[in-house]
């Protein structure tokens, strides 16, 4: 039995020092601080500083990559905050993250991704990749995402990690190999207003992605529709106006899928309690607009969108300016 549990230990005791190897290394190679996620530690600082009236922009990489964000606040005379980060987080942790901030007079875009009509949750590894880089984002994650974290995320954020390092053994050793190739792929991607920039004098590569099927499950889009509207509820308790916006899609990704957008988007004007401030089709593009996915913007992408945006945004800024006018004039 003392020979089973010598055995046992020095085992143990092996696998340990195998992770341990894995991870200093994986750290080393891909430092956390500068991890494209580790963005949202300047996002965070960013929400929590700027100077009202604030204009927030909510959203995965989409809206990352996707918007002008000092144009389009300029075009209603706010000052902007692009909160956009990864569709992989799910739209629970993009809205929560936000909410605790949220200040009266502010004025948000939530534009989520398709995606997050069917896993709003988000992906747990991704959330682990998180508390790497900052153990303090977890105070956003829900309940059943830290279950899921402890059930699967960690297996599968360590799982990345050895690939990476036993996939490449000659690198062992190297240090601050993140984004090399991908500059626009780091955490100095970023402008100060949250916006991807290091793509937009890129040539784009070709697309990773072709096909793309939106699923319109009915459960799930109704467990999302509530979670916008409570969002919702709460930044109205605030003072605090929102608007959704649709993602931008590939003019023949859309096409493919117009049926379930059509539908989506027939449920979306009426339960969600958020105004629109365009149809989905407004947002669907011609493929050289878009940068290496169809979630990300070239420069001509990012200049179109944010011309919408912007001209809606006026409308709603001068509509607001008229409208506390005539306030004014009431009570005098």
């Amino acid at each position: 039995m003392r020979g089973f549990l010598k055995k046992l230990l020095l085992f143990a005791a092996i696998q340990l020092a195998i992770a341990a190897v894995v991870i200093w290394s994986y750290r080393r190679q891909f430092p956390p601080s500068q991890h494209f996620l580790a963005a949202d530690i300047d996002k965070q600082s960013l929400i929590q500083t700027q100077a009202a009236p604030r204009l927030i922009f909510i959203g995965g990489s989409s809206m990352a990559f996707g918007v002008n964000s000092a144009r389009i606040a300029e075009s209603c005379g706010r000052h902007p905050v692009n909160m956009g980060l990864h569709a992989a987080l799910g739209l629970k942790y993009m809205l929560a993250e936000v909410q605790p901030h949220l200040r009266a007079g502010d004025w948000v875009i939530v534009a989520p991704e398709y995606q997050q009509f069917s896993k709003l949750g988000g992906n747990t590894e991704f959330l682990v990749n998180m508390i790497e880089i900052a153990p303090a984002h977890g105070r956003f994650f829900t309940r059943e995402q830290w279950s899921g974290i402890f059930d699967s995320g960690f297996v599968k954020r360590f799982g990345r990690q050895l690939r990476a390092v036993a996939g490449r053994p000659s690198r062992l050793f190297d240090r601050g190999t993140i984004g090399k190739t991908r500059p626009y792929y780091r955490r100095d991607g970023f402008n100060a207003n949250g916006d991807v920039v290091a793509h937009l004098n890129v040539k784009p590569p070709r697309m990773s992605e072709r096909e793309f099927r939106l699923r319109h499950d009915k459960a799930s889009v109704r467990e999302t529709v509530e979670v916008l509207n409570r969002f919702a509820d709460v930044a109205k308790q605030r003072g605090v106006r929102v608007w959704f916006s649709h993602a931008p899609l590939p003019q023949p990704v859309f096409d493919q899928n117009r049926r379930a957008v059509d539908e989506l988007e027939a449920t979306l004007a009426r339960e969600v309690r958020i105004p629109q401030l365009d149809r989905a089709e407004e947002l669907a593009f011609p493929y050289d607009h878009f940068f290496d996915t169809w979630y990300h913007l070239s420069l001509r992408g990012v200049e179109k969108r944010t011309e919408l945006l912007a001209a809606r945004m006026a409308e709603q800024g001068k509509a607001f300016a008229e409208g506390s006018s005539q306030h004014d004039e009431f009570h005098h």
